[in-house]
């Protein structure tokens, strides 16, 4: 493998999971904004959302349209479930080895 192959598929790489980041979970985030004005309205916040919450509902709204008409889109779906669902159980474990060693201590 040459030098710019290798470089042409560490772009491609970096490309994946940059897309993923913006198009996959960017999504729980603005729903996640949405839920804890919902639990917590009285929590102290750096910034008020002006129009709350017609930015947020606009902004999940395009990550499904865009996500839904993307071509292939049912194959990036696929795949970006794939990869929340590792994280989130690679989380999980990690997190279970930390409580564990700080209740050892």
């Amino acid at each position: 493998m040459s030098l710019f192959q290798t470089i042409g598929s560490l772009i491609s790489l970096a490309a994946f999971f940059s897309y993923v980041n913006h198009r996959y979970l960017r999504l729980p985030q603005t729903i996640g904004v949405m839920v804890l004005r919902q639990r917590d309205p009285d929590l102290p916040r750096p910034f008020r959302m002006w129009l709350y919450p017609v930015p947020a509902v606009l902004a999940f709204l395009g990550f499904i349209y865009v996500i839904v008409m993307r071509p292939k889109s049912l194959e990036s779906i696929r795949l970006a479930v794939v990869v929340i669902i590792v994280g989130t159980v690679l989380f999980w474990i990690r997190r279970r080895r930390r409580l564990a060693s700080y209740q050892s201590e």
